[in-house]
């Protein structure tokens, strides 16, 4: 879950060591690497030729102030988000929002916690008439719609499961003006702190969606583009994502259904000091993939009553391939010249949403660390909806859903070295 969305958050290398203490470190490793190096190379040549040569560039990287920790960033270990959308729809005219609050387990003990709320405007076209209870209807419909949608998000890292909990709770309680509107006399809780990281960010989103009987497929894609702000370091990170959603739903009989569903998602990402000097350039692509058979409302009542597991809508795998390049290194700051501009103005187009040339793509093969997870998916869904359209459409929305994801594999390569199993977060997973 970027994550991310879904999450491409900075992690600060060792920038903040003096140019004394840097040059000390290089002169450590490049010591320690030609003393591992000579006893070891008779045992694995190749391999021990990579570590050497990964820890030298890890060396010079450090001793010129560059973010050099990116392949040893903590992994997220398990997540769980939580959305809320409500939307109305009278005429051509769309009006939605929402929230999603995730919470992210890391391999290092630490937790992540990013509350999200989402605005979004525009306009729909629709011919037919559906009714749906649960996310399964029947009728004739078919919709066309585009919006513009902005988002603001804030993130938290807290040093424990009980942080995250108590986190949790402030985020969830309402002010005390709705308190005492609700007359809840509950327990008061102290304002959330201050967060880490904020993030804003805008773009255009459509969807084409067609409903024939029992059967439904839609299509929906988003452009966003954003800044998010590191409190902690002050560091800024621009980014510019892509997502192309595909579903396709069968309901069958007493509510029950069938639905598979697909996500390509890109992002792009260049974090700047304080001072706007380019430090990393990232490149993150995650891909979905989904099915699940939803039981009748009735059986999956009795069910539950029997003390029987909980099934999900749909149950899948998410796959996630992240690549960094040093932008404190003359070579790649030069290769990524174009994509910096691209990402730090951007601005909506046909195609690819930032492009990455032949020239960069080969740095990034060669000079770049990357990281590559695999999750499984839970995905559990309800809500009701209904709308009636001749052309001119009048309706409303209100649904939420649950999504878990848990790290199943992940590996990783460091610039220049070679590819290895993450065992800190397999074994920790």
């Amino acid at each position: 879950m970027l994550s991310r969305h879904a999450r491409s958050v900075s992690v600060p290398g060792v920038r903040g060591a003096s140019g004394q203490s840097s040059l000390e470190y290089l002169g450590i490793v490049l010591l320690a690497s030609l003393v591992i190096g000579v006893g070891a190379a008779l045992v694995d040549p190749a391999g021990v030729a990579h570590a050497v040569v990964a820890q030298v560039a890890r060396g010079i990287c450090i001793a010129r102030g560059g973010d050099c920790q990116r392949d040893r960033a903590p992994c997220i270990l398990a997540s769980r988000s939580r959305s809320t959308d409500k939307r109305v729809r009278i005429a051509f005219v769309t009006l939605g929002g929402g929230r999603t609050l995730v919470r992210e387990r890391r391999s290092d003990g630490t937790q992540v916690i990013t509350d999200v709320q989402r605005l979004a405007g525009g306009g729909e076209t629709a011919i037919g008439g559906e009714i749906s209870i649960g996310g399964h209807g029947i009728g004739l419909l078919a919709t066309a719609t585009i919006e513009g949608r902005v988002g603001y998000g804030r993130s938290w890292f807290v040093p424990s499961a009980a942080a995250a909990d108590r986190l949790i709770a402030q985020l969830d309680t309402p002010p005390p003006a709705v308190r005492a509107r609700l007359h809840d006399n509950g327990p008061a809780l102290t304002a959330p702190p201050a967060p880490d990281v904020t993030y804003t960010d805008k773009g255009l989103g459509s969807a084409i969606e067609a409903r024939l009987g029992t059967l439904g497929l839609r299509y929906d894609t988003e452009d966003l583009m954003g800044v998010r702000h590191d409190a902690r370091s002050g560091e800024r990170m621009f980014t510019v994502r892509r997502r192309n959603d595909a579903v396709a739903t069968l309901s069958l009989f007493a509510g029950q259904g069938i639905q598979a569903s697909g996500r390509v998602e890109q992002r792009y990402a260049v974090t700047v000091d304080r001072d706007g000097r380019p430090l990393d350039l990232a490149v993150i692509e995650q891909r979905r993939l989904a099915a699940g058979v939803k039981p009748p409302g009735r059986a999956g009542s009795l069910l539950a009553a029997a003390g029987g597991p909980v099934l999900p809508d749909q149950q899948g795998a998410v796959a996630t391939t992240e690549r960094h390049l040093d932008l404190t290194d003359p070579d790649n700051l030069a290769a990524g010249a174009a994509f910096l501009r691209a990402v730090q103005h951007p601005h909506l187009q046909v195609g690819d949403a930032v492009a990455v040339s032949a020239e960069l793509d080969r740095r990034l093969d060669a000079a770049g660390s990357a990281q590559v997870r695999l999750y499984a998916l839970d995905v559990r869904r309800r809500g009701v909806q209904g709308r009636v359209a001749f052309g001119v459409e009048l309706g409303g929305a209100a649904t939420s859903s649950t999504e878990t994801l848990a790290l199943v594999r992940a590996a990783g390569r460091a610039p220049l070295g070679s590819w290895e199993t993450r065992e800190d977060c397999v074994a920790v997973a």
